[in-house]
């Protein structure tokens, strides 16, 4: 009696445990066997991304997306053992995309896939997934090879150029600061609204440009406060960045 209570309650555990395994996976979108995706996967996935947010022509970093930014997936696979360092064709090889856990597109041979980002905001980050169609070379039994990384999702950015050294002028020069804005969402710095303000007061003849000039007279006051704010009219709340800076008198007492 008792050794036919422990098979019974051996087969409900073996139950339950094949319904972990399998049932869930496939609930979540996944693969069951992507659950097990390890070193002995025959192939590996390199992934990449690109975000459509604007940067200056000489800036030599990443491209980082904010709230709305078109983000470009991609994934190339390569081989291991045998085949290693060797580029592996994925065109007629099922690829699966997700965000945040939510399928957001893929098919046969889909290596790329396009994402807007409307669901993170600044400060977050998108958990991005890719499952890869493999098989085993032994047994010929076909599972998904997953691939898992993060995007960051930051707020714009505007640097000041053209500050004199050590933020001190003199009277008599004249002072040209250049607006420079990152990761907004246009493909050109005219498609942005700039506004400017020396010590409180909006200097209106420089709307909606991206630099300002200054001239230093007599009457000059010891210090001026540069403050300056940029933001995309056709954009989300978040398409907006400020910055300020404190320029001295070299003068003054």
């Amino acid at each position: 009696m008792r050794a036919t209570m422990n098979n019974f309650l051996d087969k409900k555990w073996a139950k339950i445990l094949f319904m972990i395994v399998f049932f869930i996976p496939v609930f979540l979108g996944l693969s069951p066997y992507s659950v097990f995706a390890a070193d002995n996967d025959p192939i590996a996935l390199i992934v990449s991304w690109k975000s459509g947010s604007g940067v200056p022509m000489w800036y030599q970093g990443k491209s980082l997306p904010t709230y709305q930014s078109p983000i470009a997936f991609s994934v190339v696979a390569v081989g291991k053992g045998s085949s290693a360092g060797q580029i592996i064709s994925l065109k007629n090889t099922q690829i699966k995309w997700s965000v945040n856990s939510k399928y957001i597109g893929g098919g046969q041979g889909v290596q790329t896939v396009i994402y807007n980002n409307k669901t993170i905001f600044p400060g977050g980050d998108l958990n991005v997934s890719v499952s890869v169609e493999s098989q085993d070379s032994q047994t010929g039994s076909k599972f998904f090879v997953t691939k898992y990384f993060t995007v960051p999702i930051v707020e714009p950015k505007v640097i000041i150029q053209g500050a004199p050294f050590n933020y001190l002028f003199s009277s008599g020069a004249d002072i040209v600061l250049n607006a420079i804005p990152f990761f907004f969402n246009v493909s050109s710095t005219d498609d942005l609204t700039f506004n400017w303000s020396i010590n409180g007061q909006k200097k209106t003849e420089a709307d909606n440009t991206s630099s300002i000039s200054i001239h230093v007279g007599d009457t000059t006051p010891a210090s001026a406060r540069i403050d300056l704010s940029v933001t995309n009219p056709s954009g989300s709340f978040f398409e907006k960045a400020s910055r300020s800076l404190m320029l001295k008198n070299n003068n003054s007492d």
